[in-house]
Formats: structure tokens, sequence, C-alpha cells
């Protein structure tokens, strides 16, 4: 085979492998995760089912590599680590700057809202995998204000409730259009208030913690 046949193929390859990824996303944003068959997957991708097993070994492994594609944390992992290491950052804006980015992607982005409905709706082997690589990245951080902040503040708890809250308010203002407490999240005013929210809180964990920010 000569180089160019080669080259072809392979671009071949990556844009059938795209196709299919694509098609995942888009049945999930219109018909739901429970459509995401093989069939189903190769008709929308227009592509034969059977490339599916050869490029991704099973439907699963195909699903759960468009997931990846699609989590806040798993997609930004190498560049969160990065500024977790990094000395010229300050922890408590290291936090808010990662909390703020993840409003703004979870705000902006579908494929991350069904996501997470489907997260807490059916339990997958693979969901369960991509739960536990997020926590493992998560630990990263906490072992890292563990050291800065006084134990009493529990900044694990604290942070729980803010990215859960971040994930409903999302989630409620997407599926419902209503405001909430009066904030409708469907507008940049509505958005731009619960980022200063979050920012206003940081601030009030960190001040009450007698440990420095440094």
């Amino acid at each position: 085979m000569g180089k160019k046949t080669y080259e072809g193929v392979i671009r071949n390859k990556e844009r059938t492998k795209r196709k299919f990824l694509d098609a995942v996303g888009d049945i999930i944003r219109r018909e739901g995760h429970q459509h995401l068959g093989v069939n189903n997957i190769a008709r929308v991708a227009c592509a034969n089912k059977a490339l599916i097993y050869s490029y991704f070994g099973n439907v699963n492994n195909l699903i759960d590599q468009y997931a990846r594609e699609n989590d806040y944390w798993l997609l930004f992992k190498d560049s969160l680590e990065e500024q977790l290491h990094d000395k010229t950052l300050n922890n408590k804006d290291l936090i808010k700057k990662v909390l703020s980015m993840q409003f703004d992607f979870v705000n902006s982005n579908l494929d991350m809202q069904k996501f997470i409905i489907w997260q807490v709706t059916k339990r997958d082997a693979f969901i369960t995998d991509i739960l536990n690589d997020r926590e493992t990245i998560g630990n990263q951080f906490f072992n890292v204000t563990d050291q800065i902040l006084d134990k009493k503040t529990d900044f694990r708890a604290i942070s729980a409730l803010l990215v859960a809250g971040i994930y409903h308010l999302v989630l409620y203002s997407k599926n419902t259009s209503a405001t909430f407490c009066g904030i409708d999240l469907n507008t940049p005013e509505g958005s731009k208030r619960i980022k200063n929210a979050l920012s206003n809180l940081l601030d009030l964990v960190y001040e009450d913690s007698s440990v420095s920010t440094i």
C-alpha cells in the first residue's frame, strides 16, 4: 500500500469515527439516550454498523468516548491540572475561575446537559467510570484546599452544594424557561448574577477560614 493510499485510509477511518460520535450526540439531543442502539447510530451516521465494532470495540466504548469529549471536568482535565500546580495562581481565584467556567460550559452545552440527566436516571458501567474519573480530578483540588482551609470549613461539602446547584439551576432554566428565585438564567444578566454569587460565596468561605489562601 502506497503512502498516499495509507493516509487516505486513515483519514477515511477518522471521518467515519467522527460521524459515529456526532451521531451519538445527535440522537441524545433529538431522541434521548434510550435510543442509542447500534442500528440507530449507524443509520444517523450513514455508515456500516460493523465499523462501530471495528473502530470502537463495542457501542458502549463509542458512547464513552462521546461522553468524555463533552464532560467539563474530563475535557479540560489537563488544563485544570496545569493551573492547579501553577504557583503564581491564588487558590481562591483558581476555584472561582473553575466554577465560573463550569457554569458557562454547562449552561451553553446541550450535550453536557443531556448527559447530566442521563447519569442520574440510568446506571451504566461506563458512566460509573466517568464519575469516578471526575472524582479523581476533584480530589486533586481538595487535596490542596484541605491544606489551605480550616477543617471546620468542610470545603468538600460546600463544593458539592455549589456544583450541584450549578447543575440544577441550568437544567431547571433550560427545561422550564421559568425563573428561579426571580432570576432568569436564560438571560446574560441572570447568568452574571449567578456567577457573581458563586464568587461572593467563595469570598465568604475563605474569609471564614483561619488559614492562608496562598
